[in-house]
């Protein structure tokens, strides 16, 4: 799956212990800086922490869970929560992956659709077509 890049653009996934300058300017931030924990719905100032110099994931003072485990998951595991529509997937897709621009959300909403059509037509025209 290394070319789903162009599903999805740009490097997003976090593992722990990553070096801090390798994730600067990479995850964005919501305006007025707040995210929300995937899980109970609640603000969250941010999304991971940084310790010297590794990142961890912030937990949410509320529940106690990682305010959004998605962001160190690569996408197709993100993929398959969303095809199992798990609410903390979409969550993360709607307000924190998307949060400095919602415009890119319309546009990768549009692509995401544009190739579950084609993929449907491909298969429709598969099964009406005779072996041979």
């Amino acid at each position: 799956w290394q070319h789903a890049a162009w599903i999805w653009p740009g490097p997003y996934s976090l593992k722990m212990g990553t070096p801090v300058a390798a994730v600067q300017g990479k995850i964005p931030a919501v305006a007025g800086g707040l995210y929300i924990c995937v899980h109970c719905g609640l603000p969250a100032k941010d999304l991971y922490q940084e310790v010297g110099q590794e990142i961890r994931l912030r937990r949410c003072k509320s529940c106690g869970r990682y305010v959004d485990p998605y962001i160190e998951l690569e996408i197709l595991l993100v993929f398959i929560d969303l095809q199992l529509f798990r609410e903390e997937v979409y969550r993360h897709i709607l307000h924190n992956r998307f949060a400095s621009c919602r415009g890119n959300l319309r546009r990768e909403g549009l692509r995401f659709l544009l190739i579950c059509l084609i993929l449907d037509a491909h298969a429709a025209m598969r099964a009406s077509s005779p072996l041979s």
